[in-house]
């Protein structure tokens, strides 16, 4: 028996869909997400986050969660991680990549992970801690080459990803530990400034028959959308499925602190919440 306490914070009215917490499963061979989304170029700072789930069975090879630029050394914006938990930023070249340990990245459930370059050092998070840092001063991502992809890297390889993306955003700054940790599990009903791309992932119904939802709608301020590929929309796998908020990490309590922008449907446990409040609900598991 789980007992989650369960803190909404309405913003009824700001827009006008339901929130579905969904996300997006990759089968692990071709799958992806193409954006037009530039990324942040340059040495300037930027920010990638995204709540993942990594399969039991995924390889303990590199996998993809977003990538952008040129393969060339300190050109491309490789976010990683492995099937035995390694989390890493790959641009090539010296001083221009990080990456932790085995067993870091929390495998078969979801997790929040988060990448960072600041003053040309980058710092990487697992669950809003920081879990390693290094020199990135090579980093130079330039203009004119591949736009932001999920799941895939850039052309001079492939390592797509095995398992499911949520809430994926890439900022046009350095986000601090503390903003981290803050938003991480908040839904971001405007754009806050400084957000370049948010692909929530809520499309599409779970599980079900999606063959005509290919697009997914970036609710950051530059509208980049993502078209799908290779995916086939239906089923529990390469498919739209249920989202982070849906899974329960087995614990005993919780806190799930949730901005919504409209009425919210939590589907783990079919109640329905339209005002404000904590509530605490008791689920049998």
């Amino acid at each position: 028996m789980y007992k989650i306490l369960l803190h909404l914070a309405f913003l009824l009215g700001i827009q006008s869909f339901s929130y579905t917490q969904n996300a997006l499963a990759f089968d692990g061979i071709d799958d992806y997400v193409q954006t037009d989304y530039p990324g942040v170029l340059g040495t300037s700072d930027r920010t990638f986050e995204a709540w993942i789930y990594i399969d039991l069975d995924a390889p303990s090879s590199n996998m993809a969660i977003l990538d952008y630029g040129l393969n060339v050394a300190g050109g491309r914006n490789t976010f990683i991680a492995t099937g035995n938990g390694i989390l890493r930023f790959i641009s090539g070249g010296i001083n221009a990549n990080i990456t932790t340990s085995t067993n870091i990245v929390p495998i078969g459930e979801w997790v929040h992970v988060a990448f960072v370059l600041k003053d040309a050092k980058g710092y990487l998070y697992v669950n809003g801690i920081s879990v390693t840092t290094g020199d990135l001063s090579t980093v130079n991502t330039p203009d004119g080459n591949e736009t932001v992809k999920i799941g895939e890297r850039v052309a001079g390889g492939s390592i797509p990803f095995h398992g499911k993306i949520d809430e994926v955003r890439i900022w046009e700054e350095a986000r601090s530990q503390d903003q981290i940790q803050t938003s991480m599990m908040t839904v971001l009903c405007s754009p806050p400034a400084g957000l370049g791309l948010y692909l929530p992932f809520n499309e599409g119904d779970a599980a079900g028959d999606n063959s005509g939802v290919q697009i997914a709608e970036d609710l950051g301020p530059g509208n980049f959308s993502g078209t799908l590929n290779n995916f086939s929309l239906s089923g529990t796998n390469s498919n739209w499925v249920l989202g982070v908020d849906d899974l329960s990490d087995g614990s005993s309590s919780a806190l799930v602190e949730v901005v919504a922008c409209n009425s919210y449907l939590w589907e783990l446990n079919g109640l329905a919440y339209d005002a404000s409040g904590i509530y605490e609900v008791i689920l049998e598991g």
